[in-house]
This record gives C-alpha cells, structure tokens and sequence, in this order.
C-alpha cells in the first residue's frame, strides 16, 4: 500500500515538467517551499494550489514574515519586475557566527535579510525564483539568468539535462555556454 501523499520540493526551481514528473513518478502531490539556511522557510504552497500554481511558484511568503523584490538601489519593485528576494522574519538568522562583517552584507540595517535569489512576484502575490545574483551571466552590458537559460533548454523535449555557465568572450564579456544531456533516441 503507498502511503506517502505529499512531498515538498525545494533546492532549486523546477520546470512545470520536472514537477509533472516527479509527482507521477513517486505518485504523490508535491508542495514548493523555498528557503535558505539563513531563514529555513521562505514561502511556501499548499495543497489547495493548483498543479499549474504549485509547479511554477513557491508559494507566498509566510505568515509573520515580510518579503520584497528589491532593485539594485534597494526599492521595492512592483509585481512582474525580477529582482533580490528579501525578507524579515522571526526566523531570520541573528547572524554568522563570529563574522559580524558577512552579517552586515547578508541583514541590511532594517533587518531585511538579502538572498542573493533573483524573483518576482506575480499579480496574485505568488514568489516566482529565476536564479541567482551571482549566477548572471553579462553579455554585452545585458544580465542573462543561466537559470533562466537552464529552464528553457530543459524545456525542450530532446534535452534532459542542462547546466549553464557564463564563458569569457573578448567582444561582449561573457556569454552563455551550456552543457547538456540530451534524452534518449
């Protein structure tokens, strides 16, 4: 008899194909949550979503929590527009141990705890996570998510695999390069 009926999926965002498959696979509904070490829960989804919901977001930020998209200058962003996830909490951590100068990188003076996750919000004030702030690719002046870029290779049904990195270039800086693994036939 299988009993297990929910999962919860995080690490890393996935495609609404990877979400699809591994809940046929284990033949369980899976529920996003994100976090970090930092906050161990972000946002989170419940069972109640739909498999479109819960495939492409994870979740709302957490009752008692605070969370923004912020621009590099440290505004708010409206929904639709990607940038740092940030968020006060209870659960926040005090700070790295006996490195108060990465605390300070890490908890801006108002307590808001940086991610270094890209993200939106969508119009229902669902978190979309797109990548990471260290992960942007620049080519030619523009940010390019390698995540972003992994997402749409994986998308394409003769690719199983993806991991996107940023090459030197002379000319433009860096550009995408990709490793796959292509399905098999």
């Amino acid at each position: 008899t299988h009993t297990l009926r929910v999962g919860v999926l995080g690490g890393a965002p996935s495609t609404p194909g990877q979400f699809r498959d591994i809940q046929q696979a284990l033949g369980l509904k899976l529920l996003p949550a994100y976090g970090q070490s930092e906050c161990l829960v972000i946002s989170g989804i419940g069972p109640q979503a739909s498999d479109k919901q819960r495939s492409q977001t994870v979740g709302r930020f957490l009752p008692m929590s605070e969370g923004w998209i912020l621009a590099p200058d440290g505004h708010p962003l409206p929904p639709g527009q990607e940038g740092e996830i940030c968020v006060r909490a209870p659960e926040v951590m005090l700070g790295y141990y006996c490195d108060p100068e990465a605390t300070r990188r890490a908890v801006d003076s108002q307590g808001r705890l940086h991610t270094g996750d890209l993200g939106y919000l969508d119009e229902d004030g669902l978190l979309h996570v797109t990548g990471r702030i260290k992960d942007l690719i620049i080519c030619n002046g523009n940010n390019l998510s390698a995540a972003a870029i992994e997402r749409k290779l994986l998308n394409l049904p003769f690719i199983g695999q993806a991991a996107v990195t940023a090459l030197p270039d002379p000319d433009r800086g860096e550009v995408p390069g990709a490793l796959i693994v292509l399905r098999p036939g």
